[in-house]
């Protein structure tokens, strides 16, 4: 099968993994997205896959993308189905939505919102995030130098994450790190005893992210300890089993202790999870379950809408995706059009003034 693949690259992303995964079956992957890295040339993040794949002289089966990057252009007129992955649905919640319009199918790796887009007339269906058994075979696997880890982002949206992370630190031999690649992050966790995990909360606090996190935490070997996510977690695995979970500090706290001291009852669950983890949620599994739902006829609800309404959903979507040069092209393409509707005006001005606060950035260096 000829994928057309798009997300923005990095060495530890969602899309490089599906990348591999797809390889791995046999499909022919051609890519089309950004890079974050000189490791890889990339593509402007709106790009026209029209053009694109005219200029590549490639026919795709079927067009895959993965968020995280930009929106390319066109979406709607590939002659071929075309699947959207949103993976933090909560982070840019209203451009993903309208965004995926677009799409013939929409994949979720947030069970949580899924009754939102189904009841919004979008063809969509749960796919959670999973783990690459590859990164996670290493020679010295399981020598264990730290109580508890954990790998990822220490942010303004983290902040009980690094709350918790340095209560831990007071009372065990611990390893907070972010940035590393998939290699060190294996690494660590396969020299620990304890995984620990605090996804972002949202919902309004009645659920926190279903990350990465869980599936590597349980792949290496080492016991997950997790929030109680509420959002899918326990129809993949079973609390007390497979993995532990807490509702509070202090009961994160009393587990974390009580597994340390129990060794025989924090390796047999760790086992379990890890077992399950790699025989049921793999990457290459991911893949195959969501190219079995491929559609047969091309639904997307905006493939036959007028083309100004086409060209306001990618106008919204990259005025709040950093892109507002091509948010304000498009703006002006309604503008023409006789397009504009009131609030639409209010896109043309943010996005303006957006352009604006990049040309002063820009300029800052040369004024100095």
């Amino acid at each position: 099968m000829n994928v057309l693949l798009y997300y923005a690259y990095a060495p530890h992303t969602t899309g490089r993994y599906w990348e591999e995964a797809l390889h791995e079956l046999g499909h022919s992957v051609l890519f089309c997205g950004p890079s974050l890295t000189l490791d890889r040339p990339g593509f402007p993040g709106d790009v026209d896959l029209v053009r694109f794949i005219q200029t590549q002289r490639f026919t795709p089966d079927v067009f895959i993308y993965v968020d995280g990057g930009g929106l390319p252009r066109n979406i709607h007129r590939l002659p071929c189905p075309t699947i959207a992955y949103f993976i933090d649905v909560f982070e840019r919640k209203s451009w993903k939505a309208e965004a995926s319009r677009l799409f013939d199918l929409v994949a979720l790796s947030q069970l949580v919102y899924l009754p939102e887009f189904q009841a919004a007339g979008v063809r969509s269906l749960w796919l959670p995030l999973a783990c690459a058994p590859a990164v996670h075979t290493l020679p010295d696997a399981r020598h264990e130098r730290f109580d508890v880890a954990c790998i990822g982002q220490q942010g303004a949206n983290h902040a009980e994450r690094v709350r918790l992370q340095r209560r831990l630190a007071e009372r065990y031999s611990t390893c907070f790190q972010s940035g590393l690649t998939r290699e060190a992050m294996a690494a660590v966790y396969a020299h620990s005893r304890i995984v620990f995990n605090k996804g972002i909360v949202f919902n309004k606090g009645r659920n926190s992210g279903l990350n990465m996190r869980v599936f590597e935490g349980l792949a290496s070997g080492a016991l997950l300890v997790t929030d109680a996510i509420g959002n899918g977690i326990t129809e993949l695995f079973e609390p007390g089993k497979d993995l532990i979970t807490y509702v509070d500090e202090d009961d994160l706290l009393q587990k974390i202790d009580y597994y340390l001291a129990h060794e025989d009852e924090r390796q047999e669950i760790a086992h379990h999870g890890q077992t399950k983890v790699l025989s049921s949620h793999t990457y290459r599994q991911r893949v195959e379950q969501l190219l079995q739902r491929l559609p047969s006829q091309l639904t997307a609800p905006l493939r036959p809408a007028p083309a100004a309404d086409q060209f306001r959903v990618y106008a919204r979507a990259h005025a709040t995706s950093t892109m507002p040069a091509s948010a304000l092209q498009e703006t002006f393409t309604l503008a023409r059009r006789g397009g504009l509707r009131p609030r639409d005006w209010k896109l043309l001005v943010r996005c303006v003034r957006s352009v604006q606060r990049t040309l002063k950035e820009i300029a800052r260096p040369l004024e100095e």
